[in-house]
């Protein structure tokens, strides 16, 4: 298949971004870069950096301000922790809610966690050492995981002297718990929900609780905002907003049509892992979780219809800019 620089140059058809972000009023979303993390803010553990993490962060901190009383312990708890697991209190000072001054209940909240390492720090290594190596910690904002363990103190939904995933055992499992329903003033910003969709389970999650389909009403292809304000659409929509998230967090993310012929069609979200290629589908056989691995493209498209005469693939921004020209560029079959 041709490359999207490729495709542009052989065809002409050079797709004005810009002006149709401003036309359409779509809500791009910027793929992130990590938060910087309180941890840095600490005199105590800026003494204890080495010349080149001092170089790394540099510009990076967050702003000064007159520390309050819950700054205070939350500094303290961060000075306890990173004697303990430096890159775990690293992680954890980068989650939004130790960005622009602490509460109290987010200070209260991050005592638990830290006394609960110190509890139990076997389960507490191993576990976040799963979350670690399955995202793309260099680009997502902050780990969503540790996030949903800070908002279950929050929210009073542990006991204090108890390990927390006694009962969910598996993160997802854990991570539905804390998150429930997805609603509320916690999931009301575009920009916060898709960074913290920073997983494929997770967006998988948001997808097959939240997103609700809609047929096909003939109209352009829905941005990810608008699909994320409808709480739903077809399977168009469905795969732009999928691919919106996993693109942003990091995610080799790209958007399949597999078309038979006439209106027989569909398309999917797929990212790409370890030279594999898994799908994210809002139907059928795949609807409730991640499918795959798949070798190629053309074995994906062929798994989600059948005979189908004609395979693209796009990323998302490419098939949202010129849905009402596609198909725009040569087929896989």
């Amino acid at each position: 298949m041709l490359t999207r620089r490729e495709f542009l140059k052989k065809s002409g058809r050079i797709a004005l971004v810009a002006g149709v972000v401003a036309c359409f009023g779509c809500a791009v979303a910027v793929r992130s870069v990590p938060n910087p993390s309180i941890v840095y803010n600490i005199p105590s553990i800026q003494q204890q950096l080495t010349a080149e993490e001092i170089r790394k962060i540099k510009g990076k901190e967050l702003s000064k301000r007159v520390l309050t009383i819950n700054d205070q312990r939350a500094y303290s708890s961060f000075e306890k922790l990173y004697q303990k697991n430096p890159l775990l209190a690293k992680d954890l000072g980068k989650l939004p809610e130790f960005q622009d001054g602490v509460l109290p209940s987010e200070s209260s909240a991050l005592e638990k966690v830290v006394n609960l390492y110190h509890k139990f720090p076997d389960n507490f290594n191993k576990i976040f050492g799963e979350m670690y190596n399955e995202e793309y910690p260099d680009i997502r904002e902050y780990c969503s995981p540790l996030q949903a363990l800070l908002w279950g103190y929050m929210d009073d939904k542990f006991k204090q002297d108890d390990w927390p995933m006694k009962k969910n055992k598996n993160i997802l499992k854990f991570v539905h718990f804390v998150w429930g329903v997805m609603a509320g003033p916690r999931w009301d910003k575009f920009d916060e929900v898709t960074s913290r969709l920073n997983l494929p389970e997770l967006v998988n999650l948001y997808k097959t609780k939240k997103l609700v389909y809609y047929p096909d009403t003939g109209d352009d292809a829905q941005n990810p905002e608008k699909t994320f304000e409808r709480k739903g659409g077809d399977c168009e929509d469905f795969a732009i907003f999928i691919a919106c998230c996993l693109e942003k967090n990091g995610y080799d993310a790209k958007v399949l049509n597999s078309w038979k012929g006439g209106s027989d069609g569909h398309t999917v979200a797929t990212y790409k892992e370890n030279g594999k290629i898994y799908v994210l589908d809002n139907r059928g056989w795949s609807s409730k979780f991640i499918g795959g691995p798949f070798k190629s493209y053309k074995e994906l498209g062929r798994a989600i219809q059948s005979n189908p005469k004609r395979i693209w693939v796009y990323d998302w921004k490419t098939f949202y800019y010129n849905y009402k020209r596609f198909p725009f560029s040569e087929s896989l079959i």
